[in-house]
């Protein structure tokens, strides 16, 4: 009985001197695995924000560039394609405040022509407040809000635009 107790507490001496050899790579692994997955995880989560703010930002000048687009040329206080300008970093900083003013006062002037005097500045307020807004910490989540409701105005205003003075395009 004695031989057999003395071999087991042998091996079992072994055994946990095999396991500690061993299990600081295997933690070790096991650490470097888990942190390899987060990293994974969060640069997925950023490349999907990542996506998601440039279909936002596709669309924004996409509709600019359809309000644009449907006004005669001697109304437009800019081109249509220079919607797409929103895209360079930095620059549209700057640059949404003329495509917010510029779009409203080129509808105002289209209407004022045609005398409807009763679209008034045409969202030129809240266009100018929507992009003031996302400059102040407090009041930047109102920004969004006030940008969605210039856009659905400025896409019935669009509809008031017949389609007869919107260039044809040709391929």
């Amino acid at each position: 009985m004695q031989l057999f107790l003395c071999d087991a507490a042998t091996a079992i001496a072994r055994a946990s001197e095999h396991s500690m050899r061993h299990a600081p790579a295997d933690e070790e692994a096991a650490v470097i695995a888990l942190v390899a997955g987060f990293i994974v995880f969060y640069l997925f989560i950023i490349c999907m924000a990542i996506l998601v703010a440039l279909a936002i930002q596709a669309a924004i000048c996409y509709i600019f560039y359809i309000c644009l687009k449907r006004l005669p040329p001697e109304f437009r206080e800019q081109e249509p394609w220079q919607a797409f300008l929103l895209f360079i970093p930095c620059f549209n900083v700057v640059w949404q405040f003329f495509m917010f003013m510029g779009t409203s006062r080129s509808y105002q002037r289209y209407f004022e022509a045609h005398g409807k005097n009763n679209q008034g500045d045409c969202s030129y307020q809240l266009g100018m407040w929507a992009c003031i807004l996302q400059f102040i910490p407090v009041a930047s989540a109102a920004s969004p809000v006030l940008m969605i409701i210039y856009f659905v105005k400025m896409l019935d205003l669009r509809k008031q635009v017949p389609e007869e003075f919107a260039p044809v395009e040709e391929y």
